[in-house]
């Protein structure tokens, strides 16, 4: 009896391990099954996100590609607009409309508009900046596509590189920089009159270009320029005589390399032309004496006439004279020459197309080009050097006087003995004294604003009324006990500084100079002569250069084009300057932004290369 319950019991233990066997069985098919589950979801899942990210991408491609945009919009580095509009997509909820065309050109506009300005403003919060560094005001003029004539102006201040801007304090700004047309001519007086604290000053980049096309209107550089150019127009509008230069070219040098045409908007066209010439001179020899180029057996003839779908193009056949020309080590030569006597003025007009504070090397920079022509052995050197010193007699002005005399690079230059020189800094140095006392006035009482207010109302009504001296304020002038007492203080100061005394003694100081703009090492090492140092750092943060302007020019035909012709002007007024301004302040921005600055002259340039970030340009130095 026993023994069967046992059994019975052994049996229904086994049964309950097999059913348990069973059971945990059963329960690891369904943990298998779910797993399996769970990884097709993800597979389906994460098809589908792929799905949607090839979709998403196709659409961006799609928007680029119809529209025609640049690959470089979309930027992926730090702080890029591209990267914060996906992102600012991302977090918008699932009910946001994206804006259309009239929300953009409309409120949307206003807002940014609005919101850069905040920005710029938010640069220099309290203006102590601008009041620090002094602001100069550029201006140029530019025809639009609808034939509209244009004034673009722009402000640099403390180096920002140029701040599409329309309203400042007068009393910040220091010096305006336009072309030398008469027109700006009468207006630098106008200017002058009614602030007194201001600088007229020309456009270097304008002033070294009528130099050079003053260069090219010599009778033996004229003659050259137009076989250049018959050689150039030759190459480059007949097919065979350009696709077989091209292939000579890649085979001789491993590199395409197109001939230069002259242009007319572009600075020194002529010495580039020349010195690209000079570079392809194998290649186009090569090409003249090549059996495919020797077999079409070029020769003159008639001009040829083509009819386009909107002009008539002529095409000159001087096959015949091009190969002379190329084969003729007599037009070589002269071409040479012409390169090496004017590629310093190409230098001097890229040293200043800018809008780094490049006003301390003007003076410095026309005296090494005039003794570069003096060593020539052209014979129109005579004509060079008088239309050198003609157009330095054209573009010199008192800021460029001061700011020679004030740049550390210069210290050990005998300025004391030229007395064009000195004049022009102590002109300056009364217009800085009449700033200050200016800045000190209106700080006290704000007693000019309200002449400052009635003159603006009088010139906005006529603006023949602007020669009238109805409301106009009473300056200090240099008579004046509290200017005399800054002149005396500064002339007493720059004795200290030219005589290496003081702070100046230190070798290091000056050696510090090379490696920072003029007008920073005024502000770290001036303390100890105060008027002076603000003289320095007024006179010596300013361009030499209008150029910024005609980047705004060129950003304006970029936005105002032919196929958007009718923008209103206000509208494409605020275009360009977002434009402008959103991309600038990217640049200042970015990690490893380095303030645009040119260095001196006797500096190797790849120290410069590696050091800084200040550009040299030698202007002499071949």
């Amino acid at each position: 009896m026993i023994t069967k319950i046992r059994d019975v019991q052994q049996k229904k233990r086994k049964g309950k391990v097999e059913e348990g066997a069973v059971i945990a069985k059963e329960a690891d098919v369904q943990v298998q099954l779910v797993k399996q589950q769970k990884i097709e979801q993800q597979g389906i899942r994460a098809s589908l996100n792929s799905v949607a990210a090839e979709a998403a991408d196709k659409a961006v491609a799609d928007f680029f590609y119809v529209n025609g945009l640049s690959f470089s919009a979309a930027d992926h580095s730090q702080g890029s607009y591209y990267k914060k509009m996906i992102r600012a997509i991302q977090a918008a909820p699932s009910s946001w409309v994206p804006p259309n065309c009239k929300k953009l050109a409309g409120p949307l506009l206003d807002s940014c508009w609005d919101s850069i300005q905040r920005d710029i403003k938010a640069r220099d919060p309290n203006g102590e900046l601008a009041k620090k560094f002094g602001i100069s005001y550029t201006q140029d003029g530019w025809d639009a596509i609808d034939s509209a004539p244009l004034i673009n102006s722009a402000y640099i201040t403390a180096n920002d590189g140029g701040v599409y801007l329309r309203v400042h304090s007068c009393t910040d700004v220091v010096a305006i920089v336009t072309d030398t047309c008469s027109t700006m001519q009468k207006a630098w007086s106008i200017v002058q009159d009614e602030f007194p604290w201001i600088c007229a000053v020309p456009c270097m980049a304008h002033v070294a270009s009528l130099l050079a096309k003053d260069a090219a209107k010599v009778k033996e550089v004229d003659s050259l320029l137009k076989e250049e150019s018959l050689i150039i127009n030759w190459f480059t509008n007949h097919q065979k005589p350009l696709a077989i230069p091209r292939r000579v070219t890649r085979e001789k040098l491993g590199k395409p390399l197109e001939l230069i045409k002259a242009g007319a908007t572009r600075f020194g066209t002529n010495t580039l032309v020349g010195e690209r010439l000079n570079k392809l001179r194998g290649c186009l020899q090569q090409t003249v004496v090549d059996d495919d180029y020797v077999a079409e057996n070029y020769k003159d003839g008639p001009d040829q006439t083509e009819a386009t779908n909107c002009e008539s193009v002529v095409r000159a056949k001087k096959g015949g004279t091009a190969k002379v020309l190329v084969l003729d080590d007599g037009f070589w030569s002269r071409v040479n020459d012409h390169v090496a006597s004017t590629m310093p003025i190409l230098k001097l007009l890229r040293r200043h197309d800018s809008s780094a504070p490049t006003v301390g090397k003007v003076y410095n920079g026309f005296f090494q080009l005039g003794e570069h022509l003096k060593s020539l052995t052209v014979r129109y050197k005579d004509e060079l050097l008088e239309k050198h010193e003609k157009r330095w007699a054209y573009g010199h002005c008192d800021l460029f006087a001061a700011a020679y005399v004030l740049d550390p690079e210069f210290i050990d230059h005998d300025q004391l003995s030229n007395e064009e020189v000195m004049e022009g800094f102590y002109n300056v140095v009364e217009k800085i004294a009449i700033l200050s006392e200016v800045r000190r006035l209106q700080q006290l009482d704000g007693r000019f604003t309200e002449n400052w207010k009635k003159r603006q109302a009088l010139v906005k009504s006529n603006k023949m009324l602007q020669k009238k001296w109805d409301d106009y304020p009473t300056y200090p002038v240099a008579s004046d006990l509290m200017i005399k007492d800054f002149c005396s203080r500064v002339s007493a100061q720059y004795t200290l500084f030219k005589s290496k005394k003081g702070i100046f003694a230190r070798s290091w100081v000056f050696e510090a100079a090379s490696k920072m703009p003029a007008y920073m090492w005024w502000d770290s090492h001036g303390a100890s002569v105060p008027e002076l140092q603000m003289v320095g750092r007024l006179v010596l943060a300013q361009p030499a250069s209008s150029s910024i302007c005609e980047r705004i020019n060129s950003e304006f035909a970029f936005i105002k084009d032919r196929k958007r012709n009718r923008l209103a002007h206000d509208k494409a007024n605020k275009l360009v300057g977002l434009f402008h301004n959103l991309r600038l302040m990217i640049r200042m921005k970015k990690y490893a932004y380095v303030e645009p600055a040119v260095g001196w002259d006797d500096e190797d340039e790849e120290v410069a290369a590696h050091g800084s970030g200040i550009v040299r340009f030698g202007v002499a130095e071949m």
